[in-house]
C-alpha cells in the first residue's frame, strides 16, 4: 500500500500496489480530488533506507523531469503532478510522480497471453497456441525505433528497452516507460558520466545489457559503446522473445539458442536467425542509425 501524505488534498484515496512493478519503482493507482473516478498512476521509489539514499532518489526524479521537459516525446506517459510521499517502512519522505494511466499491456503481459495472435480468437487455449501476427509486431517495433530515432536527434537514447518497459495500447500504439534508462549520447556513442554513479541505481541487467554496455561501466566511461548497436541488440531481444512466445526469457542469447528455438510466426526460421545474427552483433555488423536497424527488421518481417 502506498502511504500518501495526509496533508495533500490532491490525492483522494489510496490503492493497493499494482502487480506489475519494477525493481526500482512501485506503481499505485490513485484518483485526484477534483477528478473523481479517473485513475492515474503514482510511481514511488522502493529502496530508500536512509536520508542519503532518499537524496539520491530525488536526483533521479530531477533527472527524469528534466528529460521529460527536454524530449517532449509523445511516447512517454504524460506527467500530471509531483509531490512527496512517506514510505511505510522507513518513514522517509521521498518524491513521487503522478502520470496518466495508460490502458494497455506491457509487452511482457502481451507475450504471456499471446496478445498478438494472428487471428481474433476468444478461446484461451486456441489463442495461446495460435501463430503470431507479424504485421502487428512490425508496427510495434517500428514505433519503438521511431521513438529512439527522435531521442537520438536530441542527443539521448533509451537503453532499457525490455518487455516490461514497452506498453502496447488497444490500438497497438506504443508507450515507453523506464525513463531511468535514458542516457546522453554524443556522435552516436554513449557519453553520460552520471550513469557511473551507483547511488542512482544499477542499469546493468544480465540479459538485456550487451557486453559493450558493461564495458562502459567497467572502464569508468572510457570505452564508449555505439548506442545504435545497443538499441539493435535490445530490439533483437524483444523480437526474439515475442516470436518464441517467451519460452527462453531466462536464457542468455547465443547462436546455439537461436538455432534451437521454435518460432511461432510465418517467417522462415533461417531468415529470422539471419536477422538475429545482425541485430545481436554475432556477425560483427555495426549500425550507425535507427534507420539501418529498421531496415533489418522490415526486411525479415515484410518479405
Amino acid at each position: 500500500m502506498c502511504e500518501i501524505e495526509k496533508e495533500s488534498t490532491r490525492i483522494r484515496t489510496e490503492y493497493t500496489s499494482m502487480t506489475d512493478n519494477s525493481n526500482f519503482w512501485e506503481f499505485c493507482l490513485v484518483e485526484r480530488e477534483n477528478i473523481p473516478d479517473v485513475k492515474f498512476l503514482l510511481t514511488v521509489p522502493k529502496h530508500a533506507s536512509d536520508e542519503k539514499s532518499a537524496a539520491a532518489i530525488s536526483k533521479v526524479f530531477e533527472r527524469i523531469v528534466k528529460i521529460l521537459n527536454y524530449a517532449e516525446d509523445i511516447a512517454f506517459p504524460e506527467p500530471i503532478d509531483a509531490f512527496e510521499v512517506t514510505l511505510p517502512d522507513s518513514k522517509l519522505r521521498v518524491p513521487a510522480l503522478v502520470w496518466e494511466y495508460i490502458r494497455g499491456w506491457t509487452l511482457h503481459s502481451a507475450v504471456k497471453s499471446n496478445h498478438f495472435a494472428a487471428t481474433d480468437i476468444y478461446n484461451k487455449y486456441m489463442r495461446e497456441h495460435a501463430k503470431i501476427n507479424k504485421k502487428r509486431i512490425h508496427s510495434v517495433l517500428v514505433d519503438i525505433l521511431d521513438f529512439e530515432e527522435r531521442l537520438t536527434e536530441k542527443g539521448l537514447v533509451h537503453l532499457g528497452l525490455s518487455l516490461k518497459h514497452v506498453i502496447v495500447q488497444v490500438d497497438d500504439i506504443v508507450k515507453i516507460r523506464g525513463l531511468r534508462y535514458i542516457c546522453r549520447t554524443r556522435n552516436g556513442v554513449l557519453d553520460d558520466p552520471s550513469l557511473l554513479d551507483t547511488r542512482y541505481g544499477n542499469l546493468l541487467k544480465p540479459r538485456t545489457t550487451p557486453k559493450s554496455f558493461w564495458k562502459y561501466f567497467q572502464s569508468g566511461g572510457k570505452e564508449k559503446p555505439n548506442v545504435y548497436n545497443i538499441v539493435a541488440y535490445q530490439i533483437g531481444l524483444l523480437m526474439f522473445d515475442i516470436f518464441t512466445k517467451g519460452q527462453h526469457m531466462s536464457k542468455q542469447i547465443t547462436p546455439e539458442l537461436l538455432e534451437e528455438a521454435t518460432y511461432h510466426v510465418n517467417i522462415p526460421p533461417e531468415d529470422l536467425i539471419g536477422a538475429f545474427h545482425k541485430l545481436f552483433g554475432f556477425n560483427e555488423i555495426s549500425f550507425s542509425s535507427c534507420a539501418e536497424i529498421k531496415y533489418v527488421v522490415e526486411e525479415v518481417i515484410q518479405n
